[in-house]
């Protein structure tokens, strides 16, 4: 019987690879091994100071800041001794606040600040006070002087001087340091007593 030349007949052919064709050198791709992936290297342990002092050194260490306090203590004592002695007067401890509601102060009508905010402590009165009467001499002369431009530039100028002062003075910490001329009149401001 014939064949018919039509009929779908499937034959399984073998494909080996040396009957593939290698690819064109544009198209190969690089197959090569990746360079291998370095290892964290593991970081030194830092050194605890003083790990290898023995306990009694230590112990002798917090004897000598101990022993430190109470040399400070002792000359603060005596220093507190020699101004009444003298009739010194020596400032209170100061906070940070204190003095920055001292130096606010000079700034303008920020001056009412250290006036209401702390009513008891007698440094921002002082530094609260002076800054008010900076601030009403500038505003007051002023006032007067609109007419004439140099009274207003000169009075300007010896407000910004008066109040650069008062700030210096006043984050100082130096008790009751008083602005020439303002300070005598600010004294006569004393509302607390």
């Amino acid at each position: 019987m014939p064949t018919d030349t039509n009929t779908n007949t499937t034959e399984a052919t073998a494909v080996t690879p040396a009957a593939v064709s290698p690819a064109p050198p544009e198209i190969q791709t690089n197959q090569t091994t990746p360079p291998p992936v370095p290892q964290p290297t593991p970081s030194p342990q830092p050194e605890i100071v003083g790990a290898d002092e023995p306990v009694e050194e230590k112990k002798g260490l917090i004897d000598q800041i101990n022993e430190a306090k109470a040399d400070s203590e002792t000359m603060q004592d005596e220093s507190a001794e020699l101004a009444a002695e003298n009739g010194i007067e020596l400032a209170p401890e100061l906070t940070k606040g204190e003095r920055l509601l001292a130096a606010l102060g000079y700034i303008s009508w920020l001056c009412i600040l250290p006036l209401v905010i702390k009513p008891h402590s007698e440094y921002c009165q002082i530094h609260g006070r002076q800054g008010l009467i900076i601030t009403l001499a500038y505003f007051f002369i002023g006032w007067m002087g609109m007419l004439n431009w140099w009274i207003n530039f000169i009075m300007g100028v010896i407000y910004i001087v008066f109040m650069i002062w008062g700030i210096i003075k006043s984050t100082q910490g130096l008790g009751k340091e008083h602005l020439p001329l303002v300070g005598k009149v600010a004294d006569k401001l004393d509302w607390n007593k």
